[in-house]
């Protein structure tokens, strides 16, 4: 039996939940009988039922579980949170064999779970497409450090420009900017810098795309974006980071960030319900977060545009060391996803698991 055709398809239910688990991570579960499968689910929303609940649940003759195999993206929690430990419903259901694809990084789960179900004589297999169950919970494993997933995301003609200063230069094609509101609606916050929301003044929402707006996040130090500005648009909740003032006004929040570090910034965030963050610019807001090594993940759409002699006070496009994990041609455009390095990755949980 080709056990991984099993997982990928729990891949593919554990992208189902999106935004909606919040800072729980997005998991799916299969279950098989006899090399057919007899059930499915995944984490559907925040607070609900985990994903090896929602599989079993689907499950109409329940006698079929007793000696069955269940496969599951992520290790079951052994753990009563805001639901009972997922361990405890295996074993009473009696299944034979747990697949596993990603142990949970979350320390009050780290092996447990497995060991639990080893205890009670249950076949554990651990470490199943590893590599391709980790980018699933990506978000989940920057939510841990009580931050959003950041992903840095830029438009840029052939030459490597942005725009230029005082002057609003539309780049891309009608595909990416679709695909750029898709991405918006699978985020929950959207950041630009003030000079971003002057030049262009954007909405920020997904006009062109069906979902909900992302909370429009500015970087706006004094407080001089003119009142009128189509991101003060009471279609999506603002947050305006600045110097100047704190509290909430109808649909705007202000956030006080002096003598704030970028890190105590993001924590603000995370704790104000943004857990998926995309940062659309202009470059030095991009720089801030990419210099001081907070992303994860950077989209950057190069279109074939020119703007060198065409144009004054060009603005240069943030240039991104990484690991380049897709390269696609969307009717011209062309688009690069990079991932951040992993040495990174790995010191930041090992400072955030020092805190628990």
């Amino acid at each position: 039996m080709d056990h991984n055709i099993f997982m990928w398809r729990c891949f593919e239910l554990a992208r189902r939940g999106g935004k909606a688990t919040r800072s729980n991570p997005n998991v799916g579960c299969v279950i098989v009988k006899d090399g057919k499968v007899i059930g499915e689910g995944y984490h559907k929303i925040f607070g609900g039922k985990h994903a090896e609940i929602e599989a079993i649940e689907s499950v109409k003759d329940q006698t079929q579980l007793k000696g069955a195999t269940i496969y599951v993206s992520l290790e079951p929690c052994c753990h009563t949170g805001k639901t009972p430990p997922c361990t405890d419903k295996i074993i009473e259901m009696g299944f034979s064999h747990v697949f596993i694809s990603v142990l949970d990084p979350n320390p009050l789960v780290a092996g447990q779970g497995a060991k639990i179900l080893e205890n009670h004589g249950i076949h554990v297999v651990t470490g199943l497409l590893e590599n391709d169950g980790k980018k699933v919970i990506r978000k989940f494993v920057a939510n841990l450090q009580r931050r959003p997933y950041i992903i840095l995301k830029s438009v840029q003609s052939k030459d490597g420009y942005i725009g230029a200063k005082n002057q609003q230069i539309w780049l891309s094609n009608e595909f990416t900017t679709t695909l750029s509101h898709q991405w918006r609606s699978e985020s929950d916050g959207i950041m630009i810098g003030t000079q971003t929301a002057i030049n262009d003044n954007p909405s920020l929402t997904t006009r062109h795309w069906t979902g909900h707006h992302p909370t429009r996040i500015i970087w706006d130090r004094s407080l001089k974006i003119p009142g009128d500005a189509n991101i003060f648009d009471p279609i999506a909740p603002t947050i305006l980071l600045n110097e100047v003032k704190e509290g909430t006004e109808n649909h705007i929040t202000y956030v006080n960030t002096r003598d704030k570090s970028l890190r105590e910034i993001l924590t603000t965030l995370y704790n104000m319900g943004t857990f998926s963050l995309i940062i659309e610019g202009g470059t030095s807001t991009l720089n801030v977060f990419y210099d001081a090594g907070w992303w994860d993940e950077a989209r950057i759409i190069k279109t074939p545009h020119i703007l060198e002699n065409k144009y004054s006070n060009l603005v240069e496009g943030i240039k991104i060391e990484g690991q380049e994990v897709s390269n696609v041609d969307i009717n011209g455009d062309f688009l690069t996803i990079i991932d951040k390095p992993k040495l990174r990755i790995r010191n930041e949980l090992q400072e955030n698991y020092a805190s628990y």
